[in-house]
């Protein structure tokens, strides 16, 4: 290499420094970064037993530029590398879009990669432009289906079009259509429902692409029906065979107001599939389950409250079902008390009702800070420990 051309390369390379860093003075830069530390016993046989124990590392930085929003986040640690995601957003007038990619070699929820380097997962892409009142909504994805179901050709294209508006009147209507798309949240190792759906596998053939008709979903909501009174419906149907129709009628007067939810699993015969009714009052809210056959199947009761409000608070929360004339079938308890940026936190599962008996026990502590925030979470059985973790995270 000529000396000229190497003081050319580092001319250039000075010249691009310096612009990055021209550019960069004049962005907004955000972030975090995250420790992650985990505990699980190999046995709760004794009091001392081998423990597996995990090192996680999370980087999360965002920077705007002139209404341009960029994100990258990566998950690291001792099987290296876990995840890369890139996020992207801005307006252009009356369009919106973002723009997600993702490079992963878990699954989700598995500690074995599936992938031995990091690989191309997923790349997600949501248009959405307004006028005259009426939203056009184009979400495409286009992904690896192999890392769920281990297919040999692996990538698929899919697409969701959504068109809303509202009547005069105030009545919303959405219309939606999903083509090699299922209405399944796309998730991976620490990430749940990155997106809102995942390609059908179906649609991984070769040549590309086959396009199949995967969902059509319309929605109909703030139709008054009487004073007080509004409804709404939902027409859902997978592929070409099975429909589901909901209506719900939501009363907002009287002494105590109630939801009531009705489904019909067939359109042509209008099969009754069941209903929920739905009433609330204060804190406390409770869900009645109908079955097809018009008996009670399940009874839900949720209870949120301030204990003690005037002095030293805390927050106990209560869900439970209960199956009529048999007893508790699940239950979680909650209890929550905040004192100085300090927040502590007890749960309490009960499962395998009815009747349900005691399954575990978790403890909770986050101190947050302007720079410094820790979070730590226990979980006990019956037999002993299972699990435990530390959050340390440095915002700047």
């Amino acid at each position: 290499m000529s000396s000229k051309f190497k003081v050319l390369s580092i001319a250039l390379v000075a010249i691009f420094a310096l612009g990055f860093f021209t550019m960069t003075t004049k962005a907004d830069v955000t972030g975090s970064f995250v420790t992650h530390i985990s505990i699980h016993p190999q046995s709760t046989a004794t009091e001392l037993s081998v423990i597996d124990f995990d090192i996680e590392n999370a980087l999360n930085v965002t920077v705007v530029i002139s209404g341009l929003s960029t994100s990258f986040h990566t998950h690291f640690g001792i099987a290296g590398i876990e995840d890369v995601i890139l996020t992207a957003s801005a307006t252009l007038g009356a369009l919106d879009l973002n723009t997600i990619l993702v490079f992963c070699r878990f699954a989700y929820g598995s500690t074995v990669p599936f992938y031995p380097t990091l690989h191309f997962c997923k790349k997600y892409v949501k248009a959405s432009l307004s006028l005259g009142g009426v939203t056009f909504v184009n979400e495409a994805q286009f992904e690896d289906t192999n890392l769920f179901i281990n297919l040999q050709t692996a990538y698929a294209f899919g697409d969701v079009v959504t068109l809303t508006g509202q009547t005069p009147s105030g009545i919303s209507i959405t219309a939606q259509t999903g083509l090699c798309m299922q209405r399944i949240p796309d998730s991976i190792k620490k990430h749940f429902a990155i997106t809102p759906y995942t390609v059908n596998p179906d649609c991984a053939t070769t040549p590309k692409p086959d396009i199949l008709f995967d969902f059509e979903r319309m929605t109909v909501s703030g139709v008054p029906l009487a004073p007080g009174v509004t409804g709404s419906s939902v027409l859902s149907c997978v592929t070409i065979n099975a429909c589901v129709f909901t209506m719900t009628a939501k009363f907002a007067g009287g002494p105590i107001p109630f939801t009531a939810k009705f489904t019909f699993t067939d359109l042509l015969s209008l099969t009754f599939g069941g209903a929920t009714l739905t009433l609330s009052s204060g804190s406390g809210q409770l869900v009645i389950g109908i079955t097809p056959v018009g008996t009670i199947g399940a009874v839900g009761i949720s209870v949120v409250t301030t204990l003690n409000a005037d002095t030293n608070p805390a927050t106990l929360e209560i869900d439970a079902d209960i199956a009529p004339g048999v007893g508790l079938t699940d239950a979680v308890v909650s209890f929550t008390v905040e004192r100085a940026g300090l927040v502590l936190g007890v749960t309490a599962t009960f499962s395998g009702g009815p009747p349900a008996l005691f399954d575990g026990i978790t403890f909770s502590a986050s101190v947050s800070g302007s720079a410094l925030s820790l979070d730590a979470t226990t979980t006990f059985t019956p037999s002993g420990m299972v699990y435990g973790e530390i959050f340390l995270t440095v915002t700047f």
